[in-house]
């Protein structure tokens, strides 16, 4: 019943996911939560039941089963799917390109030891996140920093898909043979393309970029290697 936000930082738009949630259950609410690409708009894609999650949701079973709190079930799952399915690969991918040697002290094999066997308090303390390390930075560091919230790289998705790629993006998305009709409605693509849908500005970029990577990788990468064969 709520209209969607137009504003991912605002306070209604943290209201609205945990409204959002709410609904879900189960692996569900971990995706959404972490994410959340095609969150409000599942119902365009094409057979939601595919066995594509079964590797997850075993997963998530087999941690949800056990008698871990809450905090330590959600940081296992992000350190079996976000961290070596998602963020590490990124960082190694875009270091490696601009010859660099990434390093990531926090996974260190005694940190990873160490770490899980800790209270949950010294990791989120009442409303404060990362609270060991907020501490150890007062050491350090200025409040102006300490107290800084959680937040990713960001990078500028509305503008490159709106202007910057937006005639690349309609090359490949917007293709009538694309691959990403395998998995998404068609008419729900061409909308996006055209801005004939009411979605948020974010929430478009992000849908379009990611078929836009997908097509990329199809025709770049697995056209590629199956014609090789």
């Amino acid at each position: 019943m709520l209209p969607a936000s137009n504003n991912k930082k605002s306070g209604y738009n943290y209201l609205y996911r945990l409204a959002s949630l709410a609904s879900k259950s189960h692996l569900e609410i971990y995706l959404s939560a972490g994410v959340d690409i095609f969150e409000d708009y599942d119902q365009f894609i094409l057979q939601p039941g595919s066995v594509y999650l079964d590797i997850v949701k075993n997963d998530f079973d087999v941690i949800t089963g056990n008698n871990l709190s809450g905090l330590k079930k959600i940081m296992n799952m992000d350190f079996d799917t976000n961290l070596f399915g998602d963020l590490l690969i990124k960082m190694d991918i875009a270091t490696m390109a601009n010859s660099l040697e990434g390093r990531s002290p926090f996974l260190s094999k005694e940190i990873l030891e160490y770490i899980p066997s800790i209270s949950d308090k010294f990791k989120i303390n009442g409303s404060t996140t990362k609270f060991l390390l907020r501490q150890l930075a007062k050491k350090y560091l200025p409040d102006a920093l300490i107290n800084q919230p959680k937040r990713g790289f960001e990078i500028p998705l509305k503008k490159w898909v709106n202007h910057n790629l937006k005639d690349m993006i309609n090359d490949y998305v917007g293709d009538p043979k694309a691959f990403s009709n395998n998995f998404v409605n068609r008419t729900f693509i061409n909308d996006l393309i055209n801005k004939n849908i009411k979605i948020p500005g974010e929430k478009r970029a992000k849908i379009l970029w990611t078929l836009f990577a997908m097509e990329i990788w199809y025709k770049k990468v697995y056209l590629h290697k199956s014609m090789a064969i």
